[in-house]
């Protein structure tokens, strides 16, 4: 796609290609420049001319037309087809495959909080209460944070990257207990084993042995807002290429659902920016929705799909089966819905009340590549 971009946003990141340039009558420029995730465009006015012409320009190209620029920016960056183009720049046409890793996501399941990692809160070391016999203990909050029992897709991998990105605070959103200082073990997921396990939902930690006249410490996380973000690693772009929404059929929606995407304010809106001139109300690296899309009803997510799957009946037991059967809709990207980590780009995925849908499951998930920006 297309940016349009500030001056001082233009000089910070000029180096990362070749820009191309035409002089305006008034004595202002139109420059380009092109990456891999996407075609930028500044309007040099003002102040701003002499500053171009003492420090970008003769680094430039001047160009008659913005298409010249695109494809003079394809070669210099080594694509291959410089060809029929959009409007925007984009080719009509690829030849190739694309290049990355595939990847998929899920969103947590918006019917069970205890799934809603994402804008958790982490507690840490907190005196338990005894409820009276010892073996029943109660931490302040309910919905504590189960990435145990594989509600989330890839809870492993959820894990492990909250470890990574996190090294000074690396609890991978567990449950951690401590008996007189001592860590004990919780039962290993379906097993039998350990001396507790978890009641998440109601904030819990249940013994299997009274430990009455102990002082038990807890460290959890647990849910705050509903938000699920997917977003592109540092470095990254993420191109979304297709979706589906899931419904166990018992799901009651008691609320709307918002998908919501963001990005930095200095590239999408730099008028908004306190960098711009007039300083605007927000900092760099401020956030701001780019595209915001509600679903009140269930007949909204209906329209806009492509179609629906094969219903999924109940299967695999009541333990790590599902109970209801599931309804999926699917929905297929005709253009491009680009992530890019440099200019700040996710989708966020949340209920607008924050308040969990009733039944046994609901979910999104996104079916992405991502590759190096």
């Amino acid at each position: 796609m297309t940016l349009r971009i500030s001056y001082s946003t233009l000089s910070s990141i000029a180096a990362q290609a070749s820009l191309y340039w035409i002089q305006l009558g008034d004595g202002g420029y139109i420059v380009w420049f092109g990456t891999d995730r996407y075609f930028a465009e500044c309007e040099v006015r003002g102040d701003d001319i002499a500053a171009f012409e003492a420090d970008l320009k003769a680094s430039g190209t001047e160009v008659p037309s913005i298409d010249d620029a695109v494809v003079l920016s394809d070669r210099a960056r080594g694509n291959r087809i410089v060809g029929p183009r959009t409007s925007t720049g984009l080719p009509k046409l690829v030849m190739e495959p694309r290049e990355g890793s595939e990847v998929i996501y899920a969103t947590h399941d918006f019917c069970d909080p205890t799934t809603w990692y994402t804008e958790s809160v982490r507690v840490t070391d907190e005196v338990a209460t005894d409820d009276g016999m010892g073996t029943t203990w109660s931490v302040t909050h309910e919905r504590l944070i189960d990435l145990r029992h594989g509600r989330v897709l890839d809870c492993e991998a959820l894990i492990a990257e909250q470890q990574e990105l996190n090294p000074g605070d690396p609890h991978g959103y567990q449950v951690v207990v401590k008996v007189d200082g001592v860590e004990a073990q919780m039962r290993s997921p379906y097993g039998n084993d350990g001396n507790y396990e978890v009641d998440y939902h109601a904030g819990k930690v249940i013994f299997f042995e009274s430990q009455a006249g102990k002082t038990v410490i807890v460290s959890y996380s647990h849910a705050n807002e509903s938000g699920w973000v997917l977003a592109p690693l540092p470095g990254k772009v993420l191109d979304v290429e297709a979706s589906k929404v899931q419904f166990s059929e018992d799901v009651v929606l008691t609320g709307s659902i918002k998908f919501v995407v963001e990005g930095f304010v200095e590239v999408f809106a730099p008028e908004l920016w306190d960098g711009y001139d007039p300083p605007g109300p927000y900092p760099a690296g401020t956030r701001i929705p780019l595209v915001t899309q509600i679903y009140a009803r269930i007949d909204q997510f209906i329209d806009e799909a492509i179609g629906t799957q094969a219903v999924i009946p109940p299967v695999g037991g009541a333990v790590r089966g599902n109970i209801k059967a599931r309804y999926c809709l699917a929905f297929r990207y005709g253009t491009l819905r680009r992530l890019s980590s440099a200019t700040g780009m996710r989708l966020v995925c949340g209920l607008v009340s924050d308040e969990p849908y009733t039944g046994e499951r609901a979910t999104a998930t996104f079916y992405c590549t991502s590759r190096n920006e």
